[in-house]
């Protein structure tokens, strides 16, 4: 099963997801779980900064190829994110602004060192999250505002 393992702040090793490793329980169709969206600062100056790692079970380490399509990686805005394709780890490549883009959708993909796919693909939603960086611009010193004794709020 593809595995899903992102980073958190303080912990030496991030965590690991197999989303789909689980049995099927009789007479029912094993469906995929959904893997939540990875949040991720708009600005971040840490570059490359690793985001998430994909792992598959179907083969021993080393014997896995890892790859990732969608807009941000060889869809326009190239380059934003990368994947290393013996480790599964999904790496961001450049700074995101919100104001621009304020959600990628990736597909990952594992297949054996020939080309066979292993697992089905799945879904990366990368979510930017805005960090107020476009301050309010007033036009004037001072505004007056005026509100009725006793109205209704709102």
């Amino acid at each position: 099963s593809l595995g899903l393992s992102w980073g958190v702040p303080g912990r030496t090793r991030p965590r690991i997801l197999h989303p789909w490793h689980r049995a099927p329980a009789p007479g029912r169709v094993r469906r995929a779980w959904v893997i939540p969206p990875i949040s991720v600062s708009e600005n971040h100056k840490r570059l490359p900064y690793p985001l998430v790692q994909i792992k598959s079970d179907k083969q021993p380490l080393g014997s896995v190829i890892y790859s990732i399509q969608g807009p941000g990686v060889d869809e326009e805005p190239r380059g934003v994110f990368s994947i290393d394709k013996f480790t599964g780890k999904v790496f961001l490549n450049a700074m995101l602004d919100r104001e621009k883009t304020d959600r990628f959708r990736l597909r990952a993909f594992a297949l054996d060192l020939g080309g066979a796919t292993l697992e089905e693909p799945t879904d990366l939603e990368i979510v930017v999250v805005d960090q107020n960086d476009n301050r309010p611009v007033f036009r004037q010193e001072a505004f007056t505002g005026r509100v009725l004794e006793g109205a209704v709020p709102g």
